[in-house]
C-alpha cells in the first residue's frame, strides 16, 4: 500500500494543462443539423466536433467560420473536450426550442451569419492560418442534406479523421430518436452502412476500420505516404487520422515508413540495425533471423521484390515473373522468360532482391549479390540475373563458352543448330564472324579492328599477297598466299598472261592486248595450224570455239 507521504505528493502533481488545437485533424466535424424541418428557424441548427487526440484540448480562440464572405464566431473562455470525446455548438441551448438537443457552446446566429443551409455550405474550424478541419457539402460534390428532423452524421469508422470526413459516402442520416428529431449530439454515431460488409474487399469492414470502403487502396494495414507506392500527397490511407503520417519519423531513429521502417514506435528496429538471434525482424526486411554472413548488405530472405540495376535502359523489371524456391535451396529463383519478357529481358538489368549465393555457409562470397558487376565467362552468375555474362557486347557472339546463357542476349547455336562462332573481341559489337571491314573503294577506312574475326586486321587496307599493291591502291586480286595462290600475280601494272582468263593487270579486260595466235594457242595447242591438223567432228569443234573467241574479243573491243 503506498504511504501517506506518496499519496499525498501525487495529490500535489499539478493536472496538465489542456492545450489549444495546433494541427490539422485534431478536431473532426462528425455531426450537423442544418435547417431542421419542424423546428423553429435557426434554433435547431447546431454542429459537433470530436477531439482526436488523446489530450485534453480548450477550444479558446478556435475561429469558426462559414462559407467565404460570412464572419463566423470566436469561442471566449475555457471550453474543454476531453481526449475522444465531441463537443456540441448550436444557435440555442433551449431543449424546447432546437429539438432536445445538449448543446455545450452556443454562438450568435445573427452576428456570426453562421447560418447552415442544407442544399450546400461549409464549416471551418481555424486556429490562427490553420485550418483544423474544413467540410463542406454541395451537390456539386455529390451531396447534399435534405431538410428534415434527421442530423446529419459520420460513420464512427470515418471520426478519427478530417480527411475521411470529406468524403460524401462516409455521411449518412442518422437514425437514433433523440427529443423530437433523430441524432447523436455528444455521442459515437451509427455505422453508414452494414459495418460487417467489406465493399471494396481490401480485407478490412467499416468495422474494422476502414475510413472508405469504396477504395481497396484505403485501410488501416497501409503506409500512408505523400508518393507513389503509399498514396498521394494530403490522403490518409491507412486511416488514422494523420495524413501522410509515413514519411514522419515518429521513433527519431533516422528511418521512416516509407524508407522501410517496420515498427515507428520502437527506435532499435528498422532498416539500419544488425539482425539478432532474438525471434524479432531486426532490420526489417520482412525476415527473422537472417544473416548477412559475407557483409554485402543482402541475406537469404526474399520477399518477392525485383530489383531494377540499370533504371536508364527502359526495362520495366516489374513485369518479371518468377518461381524457384528462396534460401539454401538447390533451386533458387530464376527469371521466367514468356511472351511479355522476352524481348525485354536484358542480361544484368533485373535481379532478385536477395543474396543469391547459397553456398555454406550462407553469404559467404560478398563479390555476388543483386546487381553486383559480372565477371564475364567465369562460371559465377555474380549480378543475380540468374546467368553468367556472356556476349558482352550484345553482337550475338559469345567471346567464349557460356553455357546456359539465354536468348536473346546470346544463343550457343545458331537457327541450324551449329555452333555459333567465338567472337574474337568481345568488347566490340562492330566485330564479330563475319562483320564488315569496309570497303576502301567506297571511302571507307581502317579501324585497327579484325571486324570480320578472320585474323587479319583491316584486312581490305593491306597488301595481302605482298604484290607491292593494295585494295587501296587498285590491286583486284589481293588475299594471302594460302587463300589464293595466282593472287601475288593480279596487280595493276602487272604483265597480262594470254589465256589464262584472268585481268591480271586489273584494268577491267582479261587476257586484252593478246594476238590471236596466242590467244588460240592455249585453245588448240597450235594457233591457226591446230584447226587445219583435225578433222571431221573435231575439226568443227574448234572452229566453233574459234568463233565464240572471236565474238568475245569483238565484245571486248567495243
Amino acid at each position: 500500500m503506498a504511504s501517506a507521504a506518496l499519496l499525498l505528493a501525487l495529490w500535489a502533481q499539478p493536472a496538465l494543462a489542456a492545450r489549444a488545437p495546433a494541427a490539422q485533424g485534431e478536431l473532426v466535424i462528425t455531426e450537423f443539423m442544418a435547417q431542421p424541418a419542424d423546428i423553429p428557424p435557426y434554433y435547431g441548427e447546431w454542429f459537433e466536433v470530436r477531439n482526436t487526440t488523446s489530450e485534453e484540448l480548450d477550444l479558446d480562440n478556435l475561429l469558426v467560420r462559414g462559407e467565404e464572405g460570412e464572419e463566423g464566431f470566436q469561442i471566449t473562455g475555457e471550453t474543454l473536450i476531453g481526449p475522444g470525446d465531441y463537443l456540441v455548438l448550436g444557435v440555442s441551448a433551449d431543449t424546447a426550442l432546437n429539438g432536445g438537443v445538449t448543446v455545450d457552446y452556443v454562438y450568435d446566429h445573427g452576428d456570426s451569419g453562421m447560418e447552415l443551409v442544407h442544399t450546400g455550405d461549409e464549416i471551418r474550424l481555424m486556429v490562427g492560418t490553420t485550418v483544423i478541419d474544413r467540410l463542406v457539402w454541395t451537390s456539386a460534390d455529390g451531396w447534399a442534406v435534405t431538410e428534415s428532423t434527421s442530423s446529419y452524421q459520420l460513420g464512427p469508422y470515418a471520426e478519427n479523421s478530417e480527411w475521411a470526413n470529406d468524403l460524401a459516402h462516409n455521411w449518412c442520416n442518422s437514425q437514433q430518436f433523440a427529443g423530437s428529431i433523430y441524432a447523436t449530439p455528444g455521442a459515437e454515431n451509427d455505422y453508414c452502412g452494414e459495418p460487417s460488409d467489406d465493399v471494396d474487399g481490401d480485407g478490412y469492414t467499416l468495422a474494422e476500420g476502414d475510413c472508405d470502403d469504396e477504395d481497396p487502396d484505403v485501410h488501416p494495414d497501409l503506409i500512408d505516404g505523400a508518393a507513389a507506392p503509399y498514396g498521394v500527397s494530403g490522403d490518409d490511407r491507412n486511416c488514422d487520422g494523420r495524413r501522410d503520417d509515413g514519411e514522419i519519423d515518429d521513433d527519431d531513429d533516422g528511418f521512416t515508413e516509407t524508407e522501410g521502417d517496420c515498427d515507428d514506435g520502437d527506435a532499435d528496429l528498422n532498416p539500419g540495425v544488425l539482425e539478432a538471434d532474438d525471434g524479432i525482424d531486426n532490420d526489417c526486411n520482412g525476415c527473422i533471423d537472417d544473416f548477412d554472413g559475407d557483409g554485402d548488405g543482402w541475406t537469404l530472405c526474399w520477399t518477392g521484390g525485383v530489383e531494377d540495376c540499370n533504371p536508364d535502359d527502359e526495362v520495366d523489371c516489374s513485369v518479371f515473373a518468377t518461381t524457384g524456391t528462396v534460401g539454401d535451396s538447390a533451386d533458387p529463383p530464376r527469371f521466367v522468360l514468356d511472351a511479355t519478357t522476352h524481348d525485354l529481358f536484358a542480361e544484368g538489368a533485373c535481379a532478385l532482391s536477395y543474396d543469391h549465393d547459397d553456398d555454406e555457409p550462407a553469404g559467404e562470397d560478398p563479390s555476388r549479390y543483386p546487381c553486383a558487376e559480372e565477371i564475364a565467362y567465369d562460371g559465377i552468375d555474380q549480378s543475380g540475373d540468374g546467368y553468367d555474362a556472356c556476349d558482352v557486347d550484345g553482337d550475338g557472339f559469345p567471346g567464349g563458352d557460356c553455357a546456359g546463357a539465354p536468348a536473346p542476349g546470346f544463343t550457343q547455336t545458331d537457327d541450324n543448330g551449329d555452333p555459333v562462332e567465338e567472337d574474337c573481341d568481345d568488347r566490340n559489337a562492330q566485330v564479330f564472324p563475319g562483320g564488315d571491314e569496309g570497303d576502301p573503294r567506297e571511302g571507307g577506312i581502317p579501324d585497327n579492328e579484325d571486324n570480320d574475326c578472320d585474323g587479319v586486321v583491316d584486312g581490305p587496307y593491306l597488301d595481302l599477297d605482298g604484290d607491292g599493291v593494295t585494295v587501296l591502291e587498285g590491286d583486284c586480286r589481293d588475299a594471302l598466299p594460302e587463300d589464293d595462290a595466282l593472287a601475288v600475280e593480279v596487280f595493276p601494272g602487272a604483265t597480262e598472261v594470254c589465256g589464262d582468263g584472268i585481268d591480271n593487270d586489273c584494268n577491267g579486260l582479261a587476257d586484252d592486248g593478246c594476238t590471236m595466235s596466242a590467244a588460240l594457242g592455249s585453245l588448240g595447242g597450235g594457233g591457226i595450224c591446230g584447226v587445219a591438223a583435225t578433222s571431221g567432228s573435231a575439226g568443227l569443234a574448234w572452229l566453233a570455239a574459234l568463233g565464240v573467241l572471236l565474238a568475245r574479243r569483238r565484245e571486248e573491243r567495243n
